[in-house]
């Protein structure tokens, strides 16, 4: 009774995984198909970056924020040689 019980709950969440697992994987292939890859100068900050790549009508914080989300950066800080994806719309 308990064996049945666990291959039911098994089978639940295999197929939950199964099911959602490309439509995750494809959201993040997206997200860095559509960004160009920047590298980070001597002097340039995440907001100069940003503002230079900002599309028209954008919030650079928002484009900031997302820039940090791609790049998975804890903070602002960037250094000369960083390899960055800018996300474009």
């Amino acid at each position: 009774m308990r064996e049945s019980k666990f291959k039911k709950i098994f089978i639940i969440i295999s197929l939950i995984f199964v099911l959602v697992l490309p439509f995750s994987l494809k959201a993040s292939g997206n997200a860095n198909n559509n960004c160009i890859k920047v590298t980070v100068n001597q002097g340039d900050t995440l907001w100069k970056i940003a503002k230079e790549h900002k599309r028209e009508n954008e919030d650079v914080r928002k484009l900031i924020y997302e820039i940090r989300k791609i790049n998975k950066l804890d903070s602002a800080v960037i250094v000369p040689g960083q390899t960055l994806l800018i996300p474009q719309k």
